[in-house]
């Protein structure tokens, strides 16, 4: 009889060596030119500003995250010319690009779905607040390379919402 724990072990150990094949395939390639990380991270920054700042439309959310797809696999285009695996901080760079590139997708998401405006978030195109609707939380999931986004209730304990007055 197989121990409990191993079945547990190898999926990890399977996902592990898949990370590590993604992150290091990057050192692998050797092609000419490329796109700047850096270059990648201005155009991000950009999308985000114009998609997911304090005052936003649903079209700016939805160009923001058409240009993060975009970016996203720019990403694959970039090449580091120092191939070592030993602190080498054009990889680290690449690797947290990668993370916020999808950090910024769910929140480019999140910004999209909302259709009202709530705190210090203002949709020009919906520009009240909707508690009977949008009295909940956003959540996003990253299932392999696909997105899932739910809601779950806010649970009122003390004070119930209301709008601030100036």
């Amino acid at each position: 009889m197989e121990r409990r724990g191993s079945a547990v072990e190898e999926y990890l150990k399977n996902i592990a060596e898949e990370e590590e094949r993604r992150i290091f395939y990057v050192l692998g390639r050797r092609e000419t030119g490329g796109i700047p990380a850096a270059q990648i991270k201005t155009a991000l920054q950009n999308a985000m500003m114009k998609g997911a700042g304090i005052f936003r439309e649903g079209a700016t959310a939805a160009e923001a995250l058409s240009e993060v797809v975009k970016l996203m696999g720019a990403l694959r285009q970039v090449n580091i010319n120092d191939a070592s695996r030993v602190y080498n901080m054009e990889l680290r760079e690449v690797i947290e690009l990668d993370g916020m590139l999808h950090a910024a997708y769910a929140v480019l998401l999140g910004a999209y779905f909302r259709t009202e405006s709530r705190g210090a978030h203002y949709r020009l195109d919906h520009p009240r607040r909707d508690d009977k609707n949008w009295l909940r939380h956003t959540l996003v999931y990253r299932i392999g390379e696909s997105y899932s986004v739910v809601y779950q209730p806010v649970r009122v304990e003390r004070w119930p919402p209301e709008a601030r007055q100036l």
